[in-house]
């Protein structure tokens, strides 16, 4: 059953932060916490290209990081994105379920279902617009009062309701912030004994602004070949192995934007 878009428009500007220091630190931890084997994580020894030869970590530690992601929707089935800023690390529109991405460099297009954004959206934010399937899995406890974007919220943070449940690999918690009048989340943190390591927050929000038609096109320089990406269903998946016992359960369910106008 599909979601009432609640909306005739939408228009959002979302920060995007991580640090990946403390999200290394959180995850080795965090990972002590399970049977061995049940979950992985990739070596801190590579190889020197072209070598075969191991070498050694960067001892200099990463900054964090910033992203900004803009978008655009239209009755929940247009859809215009933008990576970076001014878009520069790609810009994605979407009509009904047609969409094109436009890296500066390349075009490629696809197709998919048409309550569904395109594949440009963060997989985050796309929780944060419809955040009913993580709240099905999750036991709340209120924090107290936040203003973000200048909404009204209500702190809250969030733990699985199944232990065995990973909702995401170094997180222990989640930190929320659930709009009062709509049902969207402003923030979303990923947790480790308190201390965030990744934070999606809403820098801008409007509702229902004029979103002229033009907005949901993208003009390609001449010449430009647009690449074709098979349709759904053409890519075949393969069957996953079943969960050992005692093994975590990676990720929430579903997490599927369903609305229609």
């Amino acid at each position: 059953m599909q979601k009432e878009w609640p909306f005739d428009g939408l228009r959002g500007v979302v920060r995007m932060w991580s640090d990946p220091a403390l999200a290394a630190g959180a995850l080795e931890r965090w990972m002590a916490g399970w049977p061995p084997g049940s979950v992985a994580m990739l070596s801190r020894v590579d190889s020197r290209p072209g070598s075969g030869e191991p070498t050694e970590p960067d001892p200099t530690p990463p900054s964090p990081r910033d992203r900004i992601v803009r978008f655009w929707v239209a009755g929940g089935e247009r859809w215009r994105i933008e990576l970076g800023t001014g878009g520069a690390d790609g810009t994605f529109v979407s009509d009904h379920g047609q969409w094109l991405h436009w890296t500066g460099s390349t075009a490629i297009s696809g197709e998919s279902p048409s309550h569904q954004p395109p594949p440009g959206l963060p997989g985050e934010v796309h929780a944060m617009l419809d955040p009913d399937e993580l709240l099905s899995e999750v036991e709340v406890t209120p924090t107290g009062r936040v203003v973000i974007a200048g909404r009204d919220a209500s702190g809250l943070t969030a733990t699985p309701r199944d232990p065995d449940h990973i909702l995401w690999p170094g997180a222990q918690e989640l930190g929320l912030a659930l709009d009062d009048q709509i049902r969207i989340l402003l923030r979303l943190e990923l947790l480790f004994e308190g201390k965030a390591f990744h934070r999606l927050e809403f820098v801008e929000l409007e509702l229902d602004p004029e979103l002229p038609d033009d907005l949901f096109r993208l003009d390609l320089p001449p010449g430009v070949p647009v690449l074709r990406t098979p349709p759904p269903g053409e890519l075949g998946r393969g069957r996953r192995p079943p969960r050992p016992e005692g093994w975590p359960r990676v990720g929430w369910r579903g997490i599927h934007l369903r609305w229609k106008k």
